[in-house]
Formats: C-alpha cells, sequence, structure tokens
C-alpha cells in the first residue's frame, strides 16, 4: 500500500471488531469505507475488517481488526489453527459446517484426479476465481466460482447428484443447465435417472470440484468400456481446451 502504515488491530469478539472499527472511522477520516471479511470469507477462511483512514499528521493508516483466531489463521494458516484446536497429531477433516469448506472442496478434488496435472487445473480454477454465494431451498449456503452454472451447484452438493442434473429451479423459474448463476440465487438441482454428463459440460462448468468429477465420470466409462472388450468414442481430456475466463459481468439467462 506505499507509504500506508499497516496495524493489526486484535479484538476479543467479532462484535469487538465492529465496535473498534466504528471508534476509529468516528475519530479519524475513512478513505474508501471498509472490507469485511468477517461476514463473507475469503475462499481460504482468511477473515478481517480492513479499512484505510487518514490519522494523526495526516499518516495514511491501514487497519485490520480480528480476533484472536482470525489472525492465527491469517498469520500461520487454516491447517496450523486446524490442528491446533484438534490437539491430535493427526486430526481427521470435519465434515459439516462451513468453516473447512475450502479445504474439503481440495480433499473432493484430489479423490477425483487421477494425475497431478488435473488436480493442479481443477484445484487453480477452484481457489483463485472470484466468488458468488448461492443458497440451496434449505438455505444452505454454497460458495461457487463466479460465472457457474447449475451444474457447478449440483457437484458442489454431490457428484451423484451433478451426473445427474437435468436443470435447475433459479428463484423460482426454469433454467437449464447453461444458466449462470448471480450472487444470491436460490437455486434447487432438478434431476432425471435419464441424464448422464455429457463431453459439452466440460465447457459449461466454472468450478475445479464440477471439472474434476466429470473427468472421473468419463475416465471410469472409459475403464469400463475398454474391460468389456468395447470401444468408446471420447476424445482425450488431457487435448481438452482450458474453460473460458469468467466473465467480467455475469447475467442470468
Amino acid at each position: 500500500l506505499g507509504d500506508c502504515l499497516r496495524l493489526v488491530l486484535v479484538c476479543a469478539t467479532p462484535l469487538g471488531c465492529y465496535e473498534a472499527l466504528g471508534l476509529v472511522h468516528q475519530r479519524w477520516r475513512s478513505l474508501g469505507g471498509f472490507k469485511d471479511y468477517i461476514s463473507t470469507p475469503k475462499p481460504n477462511h482468511y477473515q478481517s475488517l480492513h479499512t484505510t483512514v487518514l490519522g494523526p499528521g495526516g499518516v495514511l493508516l491501514h487497519l485490520l481488526f480480528r480476533t484472536p483466531e482470525m489472525h492465527q489463521v491469517a498469520e500461520q494458516g487454516i491447517v496450523a489453527h486446524w490442528r491446533q484446536q484438534a490437539r491430535g497429531p493427526a486430526p481427521t477433516l470435519p465434515r459439516c459446517g462451513n468453516r473447512y469448506g475450502w479445504l474439503r472442496s481440495l480433499q473432493d478434488i484430489s479423490d477425483a484426479s487421477e494425475v497431478a496435472d488435473e488436480f493442479i487445473e481443477a484445484a487453480q480454477m477452484e481457489l483463485l476465481a472470484d466468488q458468488i454465494f448461492c443458497f440451496t431451498p434449505k438455505g444452505d449456503i454454497v460458495p461457487l466460482p463466479r460465472g457457474s452454472s447449475p451444474l457447478d451447484l449440483a457437484y458442489a452438493v454431490h457428484s451423484s447428484i451433478g451426473n445427474r442434473c437435468a436443470g435447475a429451479r433459479v428463484n423460482g423459474r426454469l433454467q437449464s443447465i447453461h444458466a449462470v448463476l448471480r450472487n444470491g440465487d436460490r437455486v434447487e438441482v432438478l434431476v432425471s435417472s435419464q441424464v448422464e454428463p455429457q463431453q459439452s459440460w466440460l465447457a459449461l462448468v466454472a468450478s475445479g470440484r464440477a471439472r474434476a468429477e466429470l473427468r472421473r465420470f468419463f475416465n471410469a466409462k472409459r475403464r469400463a468400456v475398454r474391460a468389456a472388450g468395447g470401444d468408446i468414442r471420447l476424445p482425450a481430456l488431457a487435448a481438452l481446451p482450458p474453460p473460458p475466463p469468467p466473465p467480467s459481468t455475469v447475467r442470468a439467462t
């Protein structure tokens, strides 16, 4: 931030972070408001409140407000915090809640990837993309890369849902699997036993997990056909072009 002085203020509770931010804005002029990564954490579970103010003597101050737990995650990483909480040499990754969602997603991608290049490609898609947040009919929040389709959400729920996805009801309106989801959409995935993944789906998905699951399906199908002594006309997955970059402006079709 150039000549900004960066300060980290550790508060006892998340509420204390917001109260401290309010006091700072009352005392010094805010330059550009603030960024709230507490209510909306980054994909790696980073949480803080960020603000820049014109401090004493005209000095620019970039202030970060965190709890001790948030500070540990920011400075040492989520794995260090996870190990300390588990208090064991080899803790098991929790399978519920959103705290370790991004780490579980990488684990799922690793399970679905057969070679290192596939894992790296899918992991980059999952971690480097901007995010949106959609809702299931039950109100569960599903983080997705910007530009995602109902297929991405279906695979985020479960691979068996994704493999049978026939469309979706988005905010109460029927949409095809080609629809582009927007932040805050409520999505109900529609499945059919008559549907199975197609090669064209690889061009529709924006998430690394969905791409990895599709690769796993096609690889398993190819192996099954070969084991039965047949032949399957699927192009080599390694030769498929990379997915297009997410659009700067996302609109539902």
